[in-house]
C-alpha cells in the first residue's frame, strides 16, 4: 500500500468543497421531505378509500383539505398536522434553496434552459460539482449513468441499456429536466419529438 502511495497508483477520490457539500445536504433533505409528504398524502387517500369517500374536490387545496378536517376521521385527523408540518418546512427549505440558486453562477445559467427550475439546477451542480474534474464529456455522461452498456463478441459490438451506475440523484434531475423541456417549444423539443415519432 506505502509502494502504491509513493508512485502515485491510488485513485483520486473528488471531495466536494464545503459550500457544494452545504448545496448538496439541503437539496437532498428537501426530497427526503417532499417523500415523506407524499407518503403521509397517500395515507390519507388510503383512508378515504377504505370507507369509500369521494370528497369531489382536490384533497390537497384549501377547500379539500377544509373538507378532510370536516370528516372527523381518526385516521385522517391524526395525519393533516403532519402534512401542515411537511409543508411548511418544505415551503421554507424552497426559499432558502431559491435565494441560494440566486447566488450560483452556474445554478443561475442552468436554469436558463426551458425544463430546469432552480431545484433541479441546484441538485445537478451539487452532484457535479467541478464539471473540470471529468476530462470529457463521455466521462460526465458516464458518471451520470446515462450512457449504453456496451459489450464486444466475436469482432461485433453490442450496445444495451443504460449503466445506471454513478448518481442517482444526477441521473434523476437530468430526466426531470429532460420530461418538462419536452413540454416546451424549443428546436431541441421538436427535433427529439419528431425522432419519438419515427420509432
Amino acid at each position: 500500500m506505502v509502494a502504491r502511495a509513493r508512485t502515485d497508483l491510488l485513485p483520486e477520490c473528488y471531495v466536494p468543497p464545503h459550500e457544494i457539500r452545504v448545496i448538496r445536504d439541503r437539496v437532498r433533505r428537501r426530497a427526503f421531505l417532499v417523500r415523506m409528504r407524499t407518503r403521509t398524502k397517500n395515507r390519507i387517500l388510503a383512508e378515504l378509500a377504505k370507507r369509500r369517500i369521494l370528497l369531489g374536490e382536490d384533497p390537497w387545496s384549501r377547500k379539500g383539505r377544509l373538507l378532510l378536517e370536516g370528516l372527523g376521521l381518526e385516521g385522517v385527523d391524526q395525519l393533516l398536522p403532519v402534512l401542515y408540518t411537511l409543508d411548511m418546512q418544505i415551503a421554507g427549505m424552497s426559499r432558502d434553496l431559491r435565494r441560494m440558486c440566486g447566488e450560483n453562477l452556474e445554478a443561475r445559467l442552468l436554469t436558463t434552459i426551458p425544463g430546469v427550475g432552480y431545484y433541479i439546477a441546484l441538485l445537478i451542480v451539487s452532484e457535479i460539482g467541478d464539471v473540470n474534474r471529468f476530462p470529457d464529456s463521455e466521462s460526465l455522461c458516464s458518471y451520470a449513468g446515462v450512457v449504453p452498456v456496451v459489450w464486444s463478441s466475436g469482432g461485433s459490438t453490442h450496445h444495451g441499456g443504460l449503466t445506471r451506475e454513478g448518481s442517482s440523484w444526477l441521473r434523476w434531475a437530468l430526466t426531470q429536466a429532460v420530461n418538462a423541456h419536452l413540454r416546451s417549444e424549443t428546436n431541441l423539443s421538436r427535433f427529439c419529438r419528431r425522432l419519438t415519432h419515427k420509432m
